[in-house]
């Protein structure tokens, strides 16, 4: 599945955005259901597992003599994934969902500098986005914290475009600031 150009292996990924994601807010632990446990972490962490395995491969190794940069392997995540962040409670599936990507990011980057794959895995959050998965906090949202989805996503391509290697294996927020784990 790769292009050959004069010798060299020139087809390869240069920046991925892994976006799977759902929300059920459960604030209390009698909320919490089988199904949508399982689906919360089918979609959140399962789906980004999944996605590194049968893509990876497609990332530039050192024989990519022709790139004098890195790829970037970008997964959304939440701050809501951050234990030490974690200061309000609830959302039980979610919050562990994104604690546990965030352990995926972390893990791939470490199998990316270990295996001299000319890649780096970041995670990043985009902040509270008017999408369908955030509509039901809209509402309670602080004023100038909910953004519009072009706004979101044009802050989360300035930071793929302005990592550098010494931010491998940690999650951004859509300001550029670390999330603390």
């Amino acid at each position: 599945m790769s292009l050959e150009m004069n010798g060299c292996n020139s087809s390869y990924i240069h920046t991925a955005f892994i976006t799977g994601g759902v929300l059920v807010p459960e604030r209390k632990p009698s909320e919490l259901d089988w199904d949508s446990i399982k689906a919360t972490f089918q979609i959140n962490v399962i789906s980004h597992m999944l996605l590194i395995k049968h893509f990876s491969r497609f990332l530039p190794d050192r024989s990519h003599k022709d790139i004098d940069s890195f790829a970037r392997w970008i997964h959304v995540s939440a701050r809501v994934g951050s234990i030490a962040d974690n200061k309000l409670g609830g959302w039980y599936s979610y919050r562990s969902s994104k604690a546990a990507l965030n352990q995926v990011i972390k893990t791939f980057d470490l199998h990316l500098e270990q295996q001299n794959i000319q890649a780096i895995s970041v995670g990043v959050h985009p902040g509270t986005v008017k999408t369908d998965l955030s509509h039901a906090f809209w509402h309670s949202t602080p004023h100038g914290n909910l953004f519009e989805p072009d706004f979101a996503a044009s802050k989360l391509a300035d930071i793929a475009q302005n990592l550098s290697i010494d931010q491998r294996g940690k999650i951004w927020d859509w300001a550029g600031k670390e999330v603390p784990w």
